[in-house]
């Protein structure tokens, strides 16, 4: 990671953490608020996509 000044890595850990915690959390929740009508197949992957490579990830290569 490259930062302009110092910074404590716990800290940008924990943020890290909580991103994913948080993303993954409001999906599911979302998933089951909309019916599942999605396969959970799919909704694991679109995930995955979105944690790895964000919304760039999602366009047409």
């Amino acid at each position: 990671m490259c930062f302009a000044r110092q910074v404590d890595t716990n800290n940008i850990l924990n943020l890290i953490c909580l991103f994913f915690l948080v993303d993954t959390i409001e999906i599911y929740k979302q998933w089951i608020a909309d019916g599942k009508k999605i396969p959970l197949e799919d909704i694991i992957e679109l995930t995955t996509k979105l944690i790895c490579d964000g919304v760039n990830g999602l366009a047409a290569k």
